[in-house]
């Protein structure tokens, strides 16, 4: 059974997120975690089972998500994240970037959750897709627009 822990006082997000992954398996998943940071905007991670020894069938713990953000932190917040990339026409690549503004610490903590929770529902195989960085900030945005229209 998954544990819901909010360290900053946002008990909306808890259950906004709870909601969007309502419909998946949650059974591998340990914990999700909101915490605050003390000086960053935000930050998160979602880490993936480990097996008790190489190729085994039993993990010491399974998917964890923790999702940070600065309740300090001056909003509205307007900033860029990278949500795809371009082959340049000399054969070099680059970032393509989106411009985003999060009204207050909710709509950050919300795109941060969504972020991390596309990592886990894509390693864990319940969504297509590439599990890349910009994948995941997208998947992020969307969690963002779901919840300005809730």
């Amino acid at each position: 059974m998954t544990e819901w822990i909010d360290e900053i006082g946002l008990p909306e997000v808890i259950e906004f997120t709870r909601a969007e992954l309502a419909p998946f398996d949650l059974s591998k998943l340990d914990w999700f975690k909101l915490l605050p940071l003390p000086k960053e905007r935000y930050s998160g991670e979602c880490t993936y089972p480990v097996r008790t020894k190489p190729r085994a069938r039993s993990f010491r713990h399974g998917y964890r998500i923790r999702a940070c953000v600065c309740p300090e932190a001056d909003y509205p917040w307007d900033g860029e994240i990278v949500t795809g990339s371009e082959t340049l026409e000399n054969g070099d690549w680059d970032y393509l970037c989106t411009d985003v503004r999060f009204l207050d610490l909710a709509e950050m903590a919300v795109f941060v959750a969504g972020h991390e929770a596309f990592h886990f529902l894509r390693n864990s195989g319940q969504i297509v897709g590439r599990n890349t960085e910009p994948q995941a900030n997208l998947g992020g945005l969307r969690w963002v627009q779901a919840w300005k229209c809730r």
